[in-house]
């Protein structure tokens, strides 16, 4: 019947657990998808406004160049030699005659450069392909927010206003733009200008190297970067690329966006970076699944443990307050009595030293307790310091035991010291924690062992520790408590109405004072009865 029952169990915690897990892994691809989805539309946008910035710098740098073409008088092809040698952005200058062909280069005269220009564009120059109209002013080709194609808009009309006067002094150019030309694979730039009255043309070639080097601080990459992005030309290879795209060499990118129609064909690949470290989905999916089934599997067993756990916590704070008001309001209460007959004066001389004293060992009982709760909470927020000093432990036992012997006696216990060495017992240690550790231990027999009588205080020597020995006549400790009663809030007798009043505090301070100072705090029966505390206080000197 009881492996019916935990098979029961195991079916009620499995099957909702891979109905849960398949629900989640269907909900899990869905979602991927969708975010995906918006991925992209986000890449493209981002890819379009960088392909926008390119497009606006492209055309500024065309549309400089022509500016100052176009102030270049027809006649001083000198000038315009000088002007190409000096422009950055300029590889070749021409002037081309309808009958006449090339005027500029001169082929008579003319170097392998100018040369291979000419050749570049024979098809043009030997009225094979005719020359293209002015062209219109539209947008860009580039899939960027209209911002860029207003902003471009805007410098164009400003620049053709600059032309039209121009042109009104000089009386050379009516139509000018821009011809993408491709020649044995590679990328050209042709800039013209036609003449008003016998259409002859002139313009330039860009020289595309120098324009790519002013695309270079656009694909450097930042901390907080979300995108690597790379420029393919017109080939599909790439130009320049963010530093995080190399990882991405040879993969497809997630979305395509062209860059201008003065470069047509070339493109800005866009990957999100955070999928450099993606892994498998469905990799993924089953983890997640199986971190599930573990987690119902688990979850139930760890619930009922910790509700368990703080139910106990919670009842041994309760008691514990309750055990610390109760047994502050005793000696509070004896304080009040006593003071309060002292200064009303009804009592005779006789009695007025005894109820000073009996206020005084009160006051220290509350000073005691009070010092515990204050010790235990700096314990617990590890915030207790120590001030560490040379100490000789059989004086200082001598000290302690000889203030209390009186309150001791008063309980119905005789204090009795033993195994006393003649040598000196030094150690480097904190006086007032193995002060509390000690009075710990002797209030802990006067709540218990006042029916055996007497207290004994030894002190031996254990090689590496001094071992101070606190050994009573009392009922002892049962065998399965032995380490139980160390534990923070814990009594035997853990009720109000116990006849041993106590918070539960004093055997877990004086444990936890002594492992700090590098020793430690232990219990073993005595023998013939009763129990042993036995201090172990390190010999060696620690650094303060």
């Amino acid at each position: 019947m009881k492996k019916k029952y935990v098979i029961m169990y195991i079916m009620l915690l499995v099957v909702p657990a891979l109905f849960i897990g398949a629900m989640a892994t269907r909900w899990l691809k869905h979602e991927h998808g969708r975010l995906r989805r918006m991925a992209e539309a986000a890449l493209e946008e981002q890819a379009g406004t960088l392909a926008g910035h390119l497009d606006l710098l492209l055309h500024d740098i065309t549309s400089g160049a022509m500016d100052d073409l176009v102030q270049i008088p027809l006649e001083a092809p000198d000038v315009m030699r000088r002007w190409r040698d000096s422009h950055p952005f300029v590889r070749q200058v021409f002037i081309w005659h309808p009958v006449d062909g090339v005027l500029l280069p001169d082929l008579r005269w003319a170097n392998a450069e100018e040369e291979a220009f000419v050749m570049r564009y024979d098809a043009l120059f030997s009225g094979r392909r005719v020359w293209p109209v002015a062209q219109p002013d539209g947008e860009s080709m580039a899939a960027a927010s209209s911002v860029y194609a207003i902003q471009r808009a805007r410098r164009e009309v400003t620049r053709r206003s600059v032309r039209q006067e121009t042109v009104g002094k000089l009386q050379v150019a009516v139509s000018s733009g821009w011809l993408p030309w491709f020649w044995e694979r590679d990328a050209h730039l042709l800039g013209w200008v036609r003449s008003a009255a016998d259409g002859i043309m002139r313009g330039i070639e860009l020289e595309l190297l120098a324009v790519y080097a002013r695309f270079q601080p656009f694909f450097v990459t930042t901390e907080d970067a979300v995108t690597d992005f790379a420029l393919y030309d017109n080939n599909g290879e790439i130009v320049m690329q963010t530093a995080g795209y190399e990882q991405w060499h040879g993969l497809h990118p997630a979305v395509f966006v062209p860059v201008s129609r003065l470069l047509p064909h070339w493109r800005i690949g866009a990957v999100p970076a955070y999928e450099q470290s993606a892994v498998s989905f469905a990799w993924l999916s089953g983890l997640l699944l199986a971190i599930l089934l573990v987690a119902i599997l688990a979850g139930g067993g760890m619930l009922a443990w910790l509700g368990q756990r703080d139910y106990h916590d919670a009842l041994r704070k309760t008691t514990f307050v309750s055990n610390v008001s109760h047994e502050l309001k005793t000696p509070l209460t004896t304080i009040r009595m006593y003071a309060d007959m002292l200064r009303e004066k009804r009592v005779n001389e006789s009695k007025r030293e005894t109820y000073l004293a009996v206020i005084t060992d009160e006051s220290m009982r509350l000073s005691r307790l009070v010092n515990n709760v204050l010790d235990f909470s700096r314990l617990e927020q590890g915030r207790k310091t120590y001030s560490r000093e040379k100490i000789d432990l059989a004086d200082f036992i001598s000290q302690i035991t000889t203030m209390h012997s009186d309150r001791l006696y008063a309980s119905g216990i005789k204090l009795k010291k033993l195994n006393m060495p003649a040598m000196f017992a030094e150690v480097f240690s904190d006086r007032d924690a193995l002060e509390q550790a000690l009075l710990n231990l002797l209030d802990n027999a006067v709540k218990y062992a006042v029916a055996g009588g007497e207290v004994s205080v030894a002190l031996e020597d254990s090689g590496a520790f001094w071992n101070i020995e606190v050994a009573d006549r009392g009922p002892g400790v049962p065998s399965g408590l032995q380490e139980r009663i160390f534990g923070s809030f814990y009594r035997i007798d853990d009720s109000l109405t116990s006849r041993s009043p106590g918070s539960g505090l004093g055997l877990s301070i004086g444990r936890r004072l002594m492992r700090e100072l590098g020793g430690d705090l232990v219990y073993r029966p005595n023998p013939g009865g009763g129990a042993v505390f036995v201090m172990l206080v390190k010999k060696e000197a620690v650094d303060a």
